[in-house]
C-alpha cells in the first residue's frame, strides 16, 4: 500500500532510528517498540501505552520546531474499527501539513540545483529549492574541476547578482601553480630511496587557453563543497525536505501533445506538500524524483549507454588534511592537482583540492563481493594514506600529520537516461546526475550538469509565460533534452576513454586493472563447496597483494625502477594519460546537428577554432563602445560586463559577445518593463546599413506580444565613424526620445573579427548549397539566444545602393518582420528541425 522508508534521527545513534512508511501503510512493529519509546522520551512526548498488538500504524504528527526532521509516532489498536479511526487520524493530520504552491520545484541542493535557483531569480520565476541535507553539500569535496564554459556562464550573471559568484570564485581558488600539473609516482612527497624520489612522470597542462577565444582567459579548481558555499551566497535560501511521493494531477485534459492541459504537480516531503507547475530533479545519481516516475527504480532499463560502455568501479573516497608543514613541503616541490600514486602499499589516486589548506581527498578501487567497505578500517585507512603520501608513522604525532573527515564510497559507472523529460503532461525535467553520470576523469560531471541548467532555465521561464505562441509547451522543454542529450552522450563516451587513458599509464607501471575482474570471475566460476566466501575474500586479498609486490622496486631504484619511469614517460610523451583541457568539447559542442556532426572529426586535445555554426556557441569577439555613447548604453544595460582598461581615447569600454544576450536582459528586480524576460538578441554585421527606430520598434513588438521575450538589437560596425547614425539624424520618422531607443546599441570591431567570421559563414554556405550571396543585397541578422548560442540567420533584403537613406527606407517599408521573426524565434526555441 506503500513505500517504507527509514529516517536517521540526527541526536540517535545508527542503531537508534525511526522506522516510517507512507500514510496507509502498517508495520510489524514489535520489535521496535522500545527503541521508539526512546526515541519519544527524547523529543518529550508522552510515552506510548502498553503495547496491546503487533500491528501498528504509522501516522505524521507536526514538526517540534527545534528539531532538524520530525518523529512519527505509533498508535495501537485491536478492534474491528482501526481502519477508520486510521482513515479520520490521516484526515486531521493531512489538514495540519502545509501545502504551497510555486512556479518551479527544485529538488537537491547541490551545484547544479543552486545554479538553476539563480538563474529562475533573474528570470522572476517563483521557485523553491528542497535539499535533504544541507550540510552533506558542504562537507565532503567530490568534483572540482570548472572548465571554460562553465565559467563564462557565472562570468555572464555576474553583474546582476548582489554577489558576484565569479570573482568570488577566483577569490577562494587555489592559484593555477599550484594545480596546472598531473604527477605519477611511489607518494606524493618523492621521499623515496631511488633515484629521482620514485618518480614516474608528470604532465603540464594549459590551463591558460582561454585567450583569444574567450572572456576567460583560464580553466578553474575549487572543491564542490566550496563552490556549493560560493553559489549559496548568491541564491534563494533552500529548504530541508526529503521528497518522498510525487503525485501528478492532470484537469481540463488528457496531458497530451499539445500540453494545453491544466497540470500541477503535488510533490510530498517529510515537512509538506508542495504544488508546482514543473518539477526539476537536481537530486543527484540515485535520483528520487526520476525514480518515483519510472518503474525500473534507478531507471537501469532507461539508461542509454551509446559508445560509453565500460565496467562499473567501486571505488573509496578518503577526505583528509595535513598539517601545514607539510603542506608548504608540497608547494614547494611537487604542487599538483593529481597525483597517481603506485607502490605495494596502495594504489589510488590523490586530489589536492587546496594544498595550502592541506584538503585531500584519495580514491581507492576496491572489488566488492571479496572486499568490503568494512575492510578499510581507521588502521589500514591511516596505513594507507602514509605510504601513498610519503609519511613515516610516528605514534606521539600522528593526530597533527593527518586528520581523516570523512570515508565515503561509490560507484563508477557511465549511464545517459534516454529521457530528459518524464511524465505524462512532461513537466518533470532531470538535470545533473540525474541525468547523467560519467566517470571523473576530465571533470566532465559537474560542468556539463551546470550547463544543462543553463539551457533549462529560460526555457521555464518561456514555458511558464503567458505568451500566445507557448501553446506547445511540451515540445519547448523537449527541445531541452533533445539538445542536451547528445552533448552528455559526446561527453560521456569523453569520460570513459579518459579513464582508460589512466589505465594505460597504470599498464606501463606494471598493473592490469583486467586482473582483479579476471581473478574475480575465475571465483564465481569454482563450486562453492571447494571454498567458502572467507577463504575466497582471503585468497583475492594475498593476490592484490603479489601483484601489487613489484611496485616496490620503485622505492630503491634499480633496473625494475628505471624501465617503469621509461614506459610510462613514452606514454606520457606520446600524448597519453589523462588530459586536463578539452578545448573544442568545452566550447564547440553544436546543438540541432545530425548526430556526430560536430565531434566526429574531433581530437579530445585539439584546439578550439572559431565560427559561425546554427546551434553553436557565439564565438568570442571583442567590440568596443564609443566614449559619447557610454552613458546611454551604461543606463539602458546595466548588466552589460564592460572592460574600461583601454588605452584609445575615442573608446570608453569593450565587451564580450559571448553570452551578450545574459548580458542584454533586463534581470527581474530592474525598472524596465521587460524585466525577467528571456533575452533574445538581434545581431547585425554590417559596416553601412542603417536601420530606423520605428522599425527596430516594430521588430521588437512583434516578438514581446507574441512570445513574451525582449529582443534587443545590437548593430556591429567596422569603422568608428559610423557611430553618429546611431539612432539615425534628426527625422520626423523616428523621433529621438521614442522608447524604441532605449532596446537597442551600435558596437565597433575595430580588430574586423566578426566581418572575418561572417565572411568565412557565407563561404561555407555557398559550398552546402552552391549559391552565393550578394553583400549588397542582403545582410545577415543572427539571433542569439539566452543560452548564448546561436537560434537563427535572417537575410535582409536591401538596395543595390550605396545610398544610405534608400537603404533605410527600404529596411523600413519592406521588411516583413512577422514572418521573419516568426521563423527565426520558432527554429531558436523548438530547434531548426522543427
Amino acid at each position: 500500500k506503500g513505500e517504507e522508508r527509514r529516517l536517521i534521527h540526527p541526536h540517535l545513534t545508527t542503531n537508534e532510528y525511526v522506522a516510517m512508511t507512507m500514510p496507509g501503510c502498517r508495520l510489524f512493529a514489535c520489535s521496535l517498540y522500545q527503541q521508539h519509546c526512546r526515541v519519544r522520551s527524547l523529543v518529550n512526548l508522552p510515552p506510548y501505552p502498553p503495547l496491546s498488538t503487533s500491528i501498528a500504524s504509522i501516522r505524521r504528527i507536526p514538526r517540534p520546531s527545534n528539531f532538524h526532521l520530525r518523529p512519527y509516532p505509533l498508535s495501537f489498536s485491536s478492534g474491528s474499527g482501526q481502519q477508520q479511526e486510521d482513515e479520520q487520524q490521516q484526515k486531521s493530520l493531512e489538514g495540519n501539513r502545509h501545502s504551497k504552491h510555486v512556479t518551479v520545484l527544485i529538488a537537491g541542493g547541490g551545484p547544479v540545483g543552486i545554479l538553476l535557483s539563480i538563474l529562475l531569480r533573474r528570470h522572476g520565476i517563483q521557485h523553491v529549492l528542497l535539499e535533504r541535507d544541507l550540510d552533506s553539500q558542504t562537507s565532503h569535496p567530490r568534483a572540482h574541476y570548472l572548465n571554460l564554459r562553465t565559467l563564462e556562464i557565472l562570468r555572464s550573471i555576474s553583474n546582476a547578482s548582489p554577489i558576484d559568484p565569479y570573482k568570488k570564485m577566483w577569490h577562494v581558488s587555489p592559484p593555477s601553480s599550484e594545480w596546472r600539473r598531473f604527477y605519477f609516482g611511489y607518494n606524493v612527497a618523492k621521499t623515496a630511496d631511488g633515484g629521482k624520489g620514485g618518480k614516474l612522470g608528470v604532465s603540464k597542462h594549459n590551463v591558460d587557453y582561454g585567450r583569444g577565444i574567450s572572456p576567460v582567459d583560464s580553466v578553474g579548481h575549487l572543491s564542490q563543497d566550496s563552490f556549493v558555499s560560493v553559489l549559496r551566497e548568491c541564491a534563494v535560501t533552500a529548504k530541508e525536505e526529503e521528497v518522498l511521493n510525487i503525485i501528478e494531477n492532470l484537469r481540463g485534459g488528457d496531458g497530451d501533445d499539445d500540453g494545453t492541459s491544466e497540470t500541477t504537480l503535488s510533490v510530498h516531503t517529510n515537512c509538506g506538500v508542495w504544488n508546482c507547475d514543473y518539477l526539476v530533479a537536481c537530486d543527484g545519481a540515485h535520483s528520487t524524483v526520476r525514480s518515483l516516475f519510472l518503474s525500473g527504480g534507478d531507471d537501469v532499463e532507461n539508461r542509454k549507454d551509446k559508445g560509453t560502455k565500460m565496467r562499473s568501479q567501486h571505488l573509496l573516497n578518503i577526505h583528509f588534511k595535513t598539517s601545514h608543514s607539510f603542506n608548504q613541503q608540497i608547494k614547494l616541490s611537487n604542487p599538483a592537482m593529481l597525483y597517481f600514486i603506485f607502490n605495494e602499499n596502495m594504489v589510488g589516486c590523490f586530489v589536492a583540492h587546496d594544498l595550502s589548506r592541506g584538503e585531500w581527498v584519495c580514491q581507492v578501487p576496491y572489488f566488492p563481493p571479496y572486499q568490503s567497505v568494512e575492510d578499510y578500517t581507521p588502521d589500514v585507512i591511516l596505513k594507507m594514506l602514509l605510504a601513498g603520501l610519503g609519511m613515516k608513522h610516528d605514534a606521539n604525532d600522528m593526530e597533527e600529520k593527518i586528520v581523516v573527515l570523512g570515508v565515503r564510497s561509490w560507484i563508477m559507472d557511465s549511464v545517459v537516461q534516454s529521457n530528459y523529460v518524464l511524465g505524462r503532461s512532461c513537466r518533470v525535467l532531470l538535470a545533473g546526475d540525474a541525468a547523467h553520470v560519467f566517470p571523473p576523469a576530465g571533470g566532465l560531471g559537474m560542468n556539463t550538469g551546470l550547463q544543462d541548467v543553463h539551457n533549462l532555465a529560460w526555457r521555464l521561464a518561456l514555458a511558464s509565460s503567458s505568451s500566445p505562441r507557448n501553446v506547445f509547451t511540451k515540445n519547448i522543454l523537449d527541445a531541452y533534452g533533445r539538445e542536451r542529450r547528445p552533448v552528455a552522450e559526446h561527453n560521456a563516451a569523453l569520460s570513459v576513454r579518459n579513464y582508460e587513458r589512466t589505465l594505460e599509464v597504470a599498464r606501463a607501471a606494471g598493473l592490469d586493472a583486467n586482473h582483479p575482474h579476471l581473478l574475480m570471475k575465475a571465483f564465481r566460476e569454482m563450486p562453492s563447496f571447494l571454498l567458502t566466501d572467507e577463504q575466497r575474500s582471503f585468497f583475492f586479498s594475498r593476490a592484490v597483494e603479489v601483484g601489487m609486490a613489484p611496485l616496490r622496486a620503485l622505492r630503491g631504484g634499480g633496473a625494475y625502477a628505471t624501465l617503469l619511469r621509461r614506459r610510462v614517460e613514452k606514454v606520457l610523451e606520446n600524448e597519453g594519460g589523462l588530459p586536463l583541457v578539452f578545448p573544442q568539447h568545452e566550447l564547440g559542442f553544436v546543438y540541432g546537428c545530425e548526430e556526430d556532426d560536430w565531434s566526429r572529426h574531433v581530437d579530445d586535445t585539439g584546439p578550439y577554432v572559431p565560427e559561425l555554426v546554427m546551434g553553436g556557441r557565439m564565438p568570442h569577439c571583442t567590440l568596443s563602445i564609443l566614449r559619447s555613447n557610454m552613458d546611454s548604453v551604461e543606463k539602458n544595460f546595466p548588466g552589460l560586463i564592460i572592460e574600461k582598461d583601454i588605452t584609445d581615447k575615442n573608446i570608453a569600454g569593450t565587451i564580450s559577445t559571448v553570452d551578450i544576450s545574459m548580458q542584454l536582459m533586463q534581470v527581474a528586480h530592474s525598472a524596465c518593463s521587460n524585466r525577467g524576460q528571456p533575452c533574445f538578441t538581434a545581431l547585425i554585421v554590417e559596416k553601412n546599413i542603417i536601420f530606423a527606430g520605428s522599425s527596430l520598434h516594430r521588430a521588437q513588438k512583434i516578438v514581446e506580444d507574441q512570445w513574451q521575450v525582449s529582443l534587443p538589437f545590437v548593430q556591429i560596425r567596422n569603422s568608428t565613424n559610423d557611430q553618429k547614425a546611431q539612432y539615425l539624424p534628426n527625422n520626423s520618422k523616428c523621433n529621438k526620445n521614442d522608447d524604441c531607443i532605449e532596446n537597442q546599441i551600435i558596437l565597433t570591431d575595430c580588430e574586423g573579427t566578426w566581418m572575418q567570421l561572417l565572411k568565412e559563414y557565407e563561404k561555407k554556405k555557398k559550398n552546402i548549397t552552391g549559391q552565393h550571396l550578394n553583400r549588397k543585397q542582403k545582410v545577415a541578422m543572427l539571433i542569439v539566444r539566452p543560452d548564448g548560442h546561436i537560434g537563427s540567420v535572417i537575410w535582409i533584403p536591401l538596395w543595390d545602393s550605396d545610398n544610405a537613406q534608400e537603404n533605410y527606407d527600404m529596411v523600413k517599408e519592406d521588411i516583413d518582420w512577422e514572418r521573419a521573426l516568426d521563423i527565426a524565434m520558432t527554429e531558436s526555441v523548438y530547434g531548426s528541425n522543427v
